[in-house]
C-alpha cells in the first residue's frame, strides 16, 4: 500500500511539474522559451554525465562476487557435458 501511494505521489509531482515548466515556458515566448529549454538540457545532461561517472567509479572500485569462486569449490573439479541438440550443459562442481 504505501508503495502505492509513493507511486501516486511521485506521478502527481511529475504531472504538476511538466504542466508547471509547460505554463511557464509558454508565458515566456518562443524565443525566451528556446533559451531556457537549451540551458536546462545542458544543466541536465552535465548532471547525468556527473552522476554516470559517479556510478562507473563506485562499480570499478568494488570487487565483484563472481569472480572468486565459492568457498569450498575447486575449479579443477568440475565437469561439463553438452546434452542435446540445442546446446545444453550441464555442469557438476565437486566430488
Amino acid at each position: 500500500m504505501r508503495r502505492t501511494l509513493t507511486a501516486a505521489a511521485a506521478g502527481l509531482l511529475l504531472v504538476l511539474g511538466v504542466g508547471g515548466v509547460i505554463v511557464f515556458l509558454t508565458g515566456e515566448g518562443l524565443d525566451r522559451a528556446e533559451k531556457w529549454v537549451s540551458i536546462s538540457v545542458g544543466v541536465i545532461s552535465l548532471l547525468l554525465g556527473a552522476f554516470s561517472a559517479v556510478l562507473a567509479w563506485r562499480s570499478w572500485k568494488q570487487q565483484s562476487p563472481a569472480a572468486t569462486p565459492a568457498a569450498g569449490v575447486q575449479v579443477t573439479d568440475s565437469q561439463g557435458v553438452q546434452i542435446g541438440d540445442h546446446g545444453t550443459q550441464h555442469n557438476r562442481f565437486g566430488k
